[in-house]
Protein backbone atom coordinates (compact mmCIF):
# COMPACT_ATOMS: atom_id res chain seq x y z
CA UNK A 1 0.00 0.00 0.00
CA UNK A 2 0.72 3.57 -1.00
CA UNK A 3 1.26 6.25 1.91
CA UNK A 4 -1.71 7.86 0.77
CA UNK A 5 -3.80 5.06 0.97
CA UNK A 6 -2.67 3.84 4.48
CA UNK A 7 -3.20 7.36 5.61
CA UNK A 8 -6.52 7.28 4.26
CA UNK A 9 -7.43 3.61 5.84
CA UNK A 10 -6.14 5.06 8.92
CA UNK A 11 -7.71 8.25 9.24
CA UNK A 12 -11.29 6.76 8.09
CA UNK A 13 -10.48 4.19 11.02
CA UNK A 14 -10.16 6.82 13.53
CA UNK A 15 -13.31 8.52 12.17
CA UNK A 16 -14.67 5.18 12.87
CA UNK A 17 -14.02 5.09 16.32
CA UNK A 18 -14.68 8.84 16.91
CA UNK A 19 -17.88 8.17 15.62
CA UNK A 20 -18.58 5.00 17.93
CA UNK A 21 -18.35 5.67 21.42
CA UNK A 22 -20.66 2.49 22.56
CA UNK A 23 -21.30 -0.83 20.38
CA UNK A 24 -25.05 0.32 19.49
CA UNK A 25 -22.89 3.00 17.57
CA UNK A 26 -20.35 0.81 16.01
CA UNK A 27 -22.82 -1.75 15.03
CA UNK A 28 -25.26 1.03 13.74
CA UNK A 29 -21.74 2.49 11.69
CA UNK A 30 -20.74 -0.58 10.75
CA UNK A 31 -24.45 -1.55 9.40
CA UNK A 32 -24.29 1.53 6.66
CA UNK A 33 -20.60 1.03 5.86
CA UNK A 34 -21.84 -2.75 4.66
CA UNK A 35 -24.85 -1.10 2.87
CA UNK A 36 -22.50 0.95 1.14
CA UNK A 37 -20.76 -2.14 -0.58
CA UNK A 38 -24.11 -3.93 -1.57
CA UNK A 39 -24.40 -6.47 1.88
CA UNK A 40 -27.91 -7.46 2.32
CA UNK A 41 -29.21 -7.04 6.03
CA UNK A 42 -31.10 -10.24 6.46
CA UNK A 43 -33.15 -10.99 9.75
CA UNK A 44 -31.41 -13.47 12.37
CA UNK A 45 -35.58 -15.13 13.38
CA UNK A 46 -36.65 -15.22 8.93
CA UNK A 47 -35.88 -17.99 6.62
CA UNK A 48 -33.10 -16.61 4.74
CA UNK A 49 -33.45 -16.76 0.75
CA UNK A 50 -28.87 -16.49 0.23
CA UNK A 51 -27.32 -16.72 -3.00
CA UNK A 52 -23.64 -17.75 -4.28
CA UNK A 53 -21.68 -14.72 -4.62
CA UNK A 54 -24.06 -12.68 -2.69
CA UNK A 55 -22.88 -10.78 0.87
CA UNK A 56 -25.24 -10.63 3.80
CA UNK A 57 -25.05 -9.31 7.35
CA UNK A 58 -27.31 -9.35 10.08
CA UNK A 59 -27.43 -7.82 13.49
CA UNK A 60 -28.54 -8.73 17.15
CA UNK A 61 -29.44 -6.65 20.04
CA UNK A 62 -28.20 -3.85 18.46
CA UNK A 63 -24.63 -3.96 19.50
CA UNK A 64 -23.51 -7.28 17.55
CA UNK A 65 -23.26 -7.16 13.75
CA UNK A 66 -21.82 -10.78 11.93
CA UNK A 67 -21.08 -10.47 8.14
CA UNK A 68 -20.73 -12.91 6.10
CA UNK A 69 -20.38 -13.91 2.15
CA UNK A 70 -21.54 -16.66 0.60
CA UNK A 71 -18.99 -18.37 -1.73
CA UNK A 72 -19.30 -20.06 -5.22
CA UNK A 73 -18.19 -23.31 -6.38
CA UNK A 74 -14.94 -22.58 -8.02
CA UNK A 75 -14.04 -25.07 -11.27
CA UNK A 76 -10.11 -25.83 -11.74
CA UNK A 77 -8.55 -27.53 -14.11
CA UNK A 78 -6.52 -30.03 -13.42
CA UNK A 79 -2.99 -29.18 -14.54
CA UNK A 80 -0.40 -31.51 -14.95
CA UNK A 81 2.55 -32.09 -12.80
CA UNK A 82 0.04 -31.01 -9.54
CA UNK A 83 0.70 -33.73 -6.43
CA UNK A 84 -2.25 -35.09 -5.04
CA UNK A 85 -2.45 -37.18 -2.07
CA UNK A 86 -5.34 -39.50 -1.66
CA UNK A 87 -6.90 -40.12 1.60
CA UNK A 88 -8.46 -43.37 3.25
CA UNK A 89 -10.06 -43.96 6.02
CA UNK A 90 -9.00 -46.75 8.49
CA UNK A 91 -10.31 -48.73 11.52
CA UNK A 92 -8.43 -50.16 13.76
CA UNK A 93 -10.86 -52.98 16.25
CA UNK A 94 -7.96 -53.82 18.86
CA UNK A 95 -6.34 -50.92 21.02
CA UNK A 96 -2.44 -50.13 19.39
CA UNK A 97 -1.60 -48.01 22.32
CA UNK A 98 -1.92 -46.92 25.66
CA UNK A 99 -1.13 -43.49 27.08
CA UNK A 100 -0.44 -43.16 30.76
CA UNK A 101 -0.09 -39.82 31.56
CA UNK A 102 -3.12 -38.25 29.14
CA UNK A 103 -4.52 -37.04 32.52
CA UNK A 104 -2.37 -35.41 34.54
CA UNK A 105 -5.14 -33.76 36.32
CA UNK A 106 -5.72 -36.87 37.81
CA UNK A 107 -1.73 -37.19 39.07
CA UNK A 108 -1.34 -35.68 42.61
CA UNK A 109 2.07 -36.38 42.30
CA UNK A 110 2.76 -34.72 38.99
CA UNK A 111 4.31 -31.24 40.59
CA UNK A 112 6.91 -33.46 42.25
CA UNK A 113 8.40 -34.10 38.30
CA UNK A 114 8.04 -36.71 35.90
CA UNK A 115 9.49 -40.11 36.76
CA UNK A 116 9.96 -42.82 34.31
CA UNK A 117 7.53 -45.47 35.44
CA UNK A 118 8.88 -48.71 33.09
CA UNK A 119 5.68 -50.87 34.48
CA UNK A 120 3.17 -48.44 32.44
CA UNK A 121 4.98 -45.90 30.96
CA UNK A 122 6.90 -48.61 28.34
CA UNK A 123 4.05 -50.16 27.11
CA UNK A 124 3.40 -48.55 23.16
CA UNK A 125 7.42 -49.50 22.92
CA UNK A 126 6.88 -52.98 24.30
CA UNK A 127 3.68 -53.53 21.93
CA UNK A 128 5.26 -52.29 19.04
CA UNK A 129 8.71 -54.83 19.92
CA UNK A 130 6.48 -57.45 20.20
CA UNK A 131 4.47 -56.97 16.95
CA UNK A 132 7.73 -56.41 14.96
CA UNK A 133 9.27 -59.41 16.46
CA UNK A 134 6.24 -61.66 15.73
CA UNK A 135 6.53 -60.53 12.00
CA UNK A 136 10.63 -61.70 12.24
CA UNK A 137 9.84 -65.24 14.00
CA UNK A 138 6.98 -65.69 11.59
CA UNK A 139 9.83 -65.35 8.82
CA UNK A 140 12.50 -67.23 10.54
CA UNK A 141 14.40 -64.51 11.22
CA UNK A 142 15.21 -65.05 15.05
CA UNK A 143 17.63 -67.14 15.48
CA UNK A 144 19.78 -65.05 13.20
CA UNK A 145 19.55 -61.93 15.42
CA UNK A 146 21.47 -61.03 18.26
CA UNK A 147 19.83 -59.90 21.57
CA UNK A 148 21.29 -56.74 21.14
CA UNK A 149 19.97 -56.76 17.29
CA UNK A 150 16.55 -57.66 18.48
CA UNK A 151 15.84 -54.90 20.38
CA UNK A 152 16.08 -50.72 20.09
CA UNK A 153 19.22 -49.48 22.01
CA UNK A 154 17.22 -47.36 24.58
CA UNK A 155 15.49 -50.01 25.29
CA UNK A 156 18.08 -52.14 26.33
CA UNK A 157 19.15 -49.61 28.48
CA UNK A 158 15.84 -49.38 30.78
Amino acid sequence: MADTEVSSVVSDFIGFLNASPTAFHAVDDAKKRLQKVAYEQVVEREDWKLEAGKRYFLTRNHSTIVAFAIGRVMIREEKGGSVSYSHRLVRIEEPIMCVPTLAIHLDRGVNDGFKVNTQSHLLPVLATSVELNKEFAENGLVEKMTNKSRHHAFLLQV
